[in-house]
């Protein structure tokens, strides 16, 4: 019975520490789609360790979904949590191309499929400004890790992410 006691003040102390000053809790639900797409984005490290079970992958993760047009709309709700998802999954595929640019093509069709290219009518400004800053990070890793294919990333990158490291001046 003691730790029962001691036990509820503890979980009262975190469910406030939780809760911003209007006592509105800051916790927000799991949004179903970012939670499919960040394991979706987990396909590009195992095409990029063993390009030739890409069809297996493939399949094993169309039973998260089939396509990107099952997740449409995107930028309607939840878009700093599938902003971050989506991040998160093109940061993963910009260091697999990294770390196998010679499974490109494989990595680049999973990406079709999961993700579809940057497209302006469904993915909003703030959640393509989320995404960037989400992959930024795995980017700097990749050119860290393989500099030769730094040409290779920037097309990547303007797919998906809309964005160019490299500028022709």
């Amino acid at each position: 019975m003691k730790k029962y006691i001691l036990i509820l003040p503890v979980l009262m102390l975190f469910f406030l520490m939780a809760c911003d000053d209007d006592t509105t809790c800051v916790y927000e639900e799991p949004d179903n789609k970012a939670v499919l797409m960040e394991q979706a984005g987990e396909i590009f490290e195992a095409i990029a360790r063993n390009p030739e079970t890409y069809d297996r992958q493939v399949e094993i993760t169309s039973g998260l979904y089939s396509n990107i047009s099952e997740l449409l709309p995107i930028s309607d709700k939840a878009i700093q949590q599938r902003g971050e998802a989506r991040g998160k999954a093109f940061g993963s595929l910009i260091y697999a191309v990294a770390r196998n640019p010679y499974a490109y093509e494989k990595l680049d069709s999973a990406a079709i499929i999961f993700f579809g290219a940057y497209n302006e009518e469904i993915i909003s400004k703030e959640m393509e400004d989320i995404t960037v800053a989400y992959a930024i990070p795995d980017l700097n890793t990749a050119i860290a890790r393989n500099p030769g294919v730094d040409s290779l990333l920037n097309v990547v990158c303007k797919k998906y992410l809309n964005f160019e490291f490299i500028t022709n001046k």
